[in-house]
């Protein structure tokens, strides 16, 4: 286990392996890769969320001990795809503590938040795409039965700006419901390849409250192939007419597909997008070739 000052690091109930002992990683070799193997998992999920704190022994210091583990536990999960090829990894991101490159190249996504359900969400996922490449980022839609159809638009398209995670209590939803989470999906499909290639641009004002955000934002996504991505969401505050927003030059206008719960209107006019939105808290999307 790993100590710091010599007694064993314990955190609410909670302790460490120390991954740099050959004992551990054969105790893991065995509990968790020859488990993986035997009866075929090909996904596991890293999500043991707790800090060891400032470090730990067995090194000239304590962040030694600490960066020495942590590049030990780096290899572990490079043995475990060596192990097991095709092996998906998700990396909980445990409050943003593991969203780091070298976490991010050892592993196939991120969940990237736990404001899985508050207006926030596309305003967190958008943020990401700083840090993070969009295809990597798991984003959750979680459904409830209290919400209308443009809440439920509104969280699948905050999906978009990432890869789509549903959850909630998707069983009891009404017929209605279930066909807008299943446009969203179809949207997105068509949506994933300038997802997982592209480059991202942010438009809209400056946010200054995520518990209760007001304006907008819109989030444009440019494939490599020059096919765009483009999701606009309304927030709280006063109902723009409307709201423009000027496309980079070169930028695709065909509309392709487009996907919106409140049927607004929308234009693209000499490199110009206008939407008119007809409601707080809605969205609207569209793929553009």
């Amino acid at each position: 286990m790993l100590t710091r000052n010599g007694a064993v690091i314990t955190t609410a109930g909670r302790r460490f392996w120390d991954l740099r002992d050959p004992w551990v990683r054969d105790y893991l070799r065995e509990r968790v890769i020859e488990f993986l193997k035997s009866y075929g998992f090909g996904y596991v999920k890293i999500d043991y969320n707790d800090t060891v704190g400032i470090g730990c022994d067995k090194a000239e210091s304590l962040g030694e001990g600490l960066r020495q583990n942590m590049e030990a536990s780096f290899e572990f999960f490079q043995e475990m795809q060596r192990c097991i090829p095709g092996l998906v990894i998700e990396n909980c991101s445990s409050g943003g503590h593991r969203m780091e490159p070298k976490m991010l190249s050892a592993t196939a996504m991120s969940s990237f938040s736990d404001a899985h359900e508050c207006t926030a969400i596309p305003i967190i996922a958008a943020n990401l795409h700083r840090v993070m490449q969009p295809r990597q980022s798991q984003i959750w839609a979680v459904i409830q039965q209290k919400d209308s159809l443009t809440r439920i638009a509104y969280s699948m398209s905050a999906t978009l700006l990432g890869r789509c995670c549903l959850s909630g209590h998707v069983t009891e939803l009404t017929a209605e419901q279930w066909k807008t989470i299943e446009d969203g999906i179809a949207f997105y499909k068509a949506a994933a390849p300038v997802i997982k290639a592209g480059r991202s641009y942010r438009f809209g004002p400056e946010l200054l409250s995520y518990n209760e955000p007001e304006g907008w934002q819109g989030m444009l996504r440019v494939g490599n192939q020059g096919e765009s991505l483009l999701v606009i969401h309304m927030f709280g505050g006063e109902l723009p007419e409307c709201v423009s927003l000027r496309l980079p030059k070169n930028t695709r206008t065909e509309v392709q597909s487009v996907y919106d719960a409140c049927h607004s209107k929308y234009q693209i006019s000499d490199g110009v997008f206008q939407w008119c939105p007809k409601e707080t808290f809605s969205s609207i999307a569209l793929l553009l070739a």
